[in-house]
């Protein structure tokens, strides 16, 4: 029976840092009983560090190795001198060279992996595939529990693992009885590198409706001051970088406009009517398989946002609450929120 684990995950610009969230949701519900935990990483953005450090969690730097193969022998040198026993591999994408290289760095120790949909043998001894965008090569459909050779496959939004700031939301009310929209809350992800924060502000300021905007910007968007400058002393946008009071605002909004990554799950979790669009490529299969499920409204790729197609598309969900109603009841039975317990309850018994 496990009670040590060793987290292997990366966050940067490109990948976003839903990654590193899932390690610190699945951390959390580790710590429900006595275990030691450490993460073995490249970088970790300050703020995230800050949330590993109070939780007790190791951080172990990987050096600036030039190959992943010695990067990996340093990992498993230290499974092995630390005795580590299980490894938790969340990184993107999970290729079957990506997975060789982590049963090499695990050792003996058992190797849980999240599947990116590009793994093609069984190279892990349990996959995790929360995603409903990303199907797994390993099955046709999404079931619980299932084998695939000696490899256990957990598949399914409902081991989704949310970050911890959610827990006081599992009581959560869904859809509100004001029919009407005045809150709207926009969220890009951790970093938003191409600025389309401003274009979506601009549409909203075409819909000619009496709004109230919050803006989430995480802790790698590198236009903040160009973004706080337009926006200082604005009555109807408010700005917020890295609030820690995530989960309060958005749950309040009447509606959100988000990225297709891990931000739609949770707003799916607290029943928030959601415009999502697709921030990088892999984002626009999550996104259409939220759309097919009735729980966004698809604005499509960011590279081709059409202001008046957008414009026309957020009117139309204003002015109809029954659509968001449906939307909101269809997210929050796709998400019940105890992913990272189950995950956790397996690690345990490995």
């Amino acid at each position: 029976m496990a009670d040590s684990f060793l987290f292997r995950a990366e966050g940067s610009v490109s990948i976003g840092l839903g990654h590193l969230y899932r390690c610190l949701a699945i951390a959390e519900s580790l710590k429900s009983k006595p275990c030691r935990l450490a993460i073995a990483t490249k970088n970790i953005p300050k703020l995230l560090e800050s949330e590993f450090k109070k939780r007790n969690i190791e951080i172990l730097a990987i050096p600036p190795y030039s190959s992943a193969v010695s990067k990996n022998s340093w990992i498993n040198r230290i499974v092995r001198s630390k005795k580590f026993g299980a490894v938790i591999a969340d990184l993107w994408p999970l290729t079957d060279q990506t997975a060789l290289g982590l049963r090499h760095a695990a050792g003996p120790a058992p190797l849980v992996c999240f599947d990116t949909g590009h793994l093609s043998r069984p190279l892990a001894d349990v996959l995790v595939n929360p995603a409903i965008g990303h199907p797994s090569l390993f099955s046709g459909e999404y079931s619980k529990g299932f084998r695939a050779g000696s490899m256990r496959c957990l598949m399914g939004p409902q081991y989704f693992p949310l970050r911890v700031e959610f827990e006081a939301f599992k009581d959560r009310t869904g859809f509100k009885k004001n029919h009407m929209v005045r809150n709207v809350v926009v969220t890009l992800g951790g970093s938003d590198a191409s600025g389309v924060v401003f274009k979506i502000l601009d549409i909203l300021g075409g819909l000619k409706a009496r709004l109230q905007i919050d803006v989430i910007i995480g802790p790698s968007f590198p236009a903040w001051d160009m973004l706080r400058s337009k926006y200082a002393g604005s009555m109807s946008v408010g700005l917020h970088r890295s609030p820690k009071n995530l989960p309060k605002i958005l749950h309040k909004a009447d509606l959100c406009i988000s990225a297709g990554g891990f931000t739609l799950y949770e707003l799916a979790f607290l029943g928030v009517p959601t415009a999502a669009l697709s921030l990088v490529a892999h984002q626009e299969r999550t996104v259409g398989a939220f759309e097919r499920r009735g729980i966004v409204v698809n604005l499509g790729p960011a590279r081709r946002l059409r202001r008046n197609l957008a414009i026309d598309s957020l009117v139309d969900l204003i002015q109809d609450p029954s659509r968001r109603r449906r939307m909101s009841a269809h997210g929050r039975r796709l998400v019940d929120g105890r992913g990272s317990e189950r995950i956790a309850e397996l690690l345990y018994r490995l």
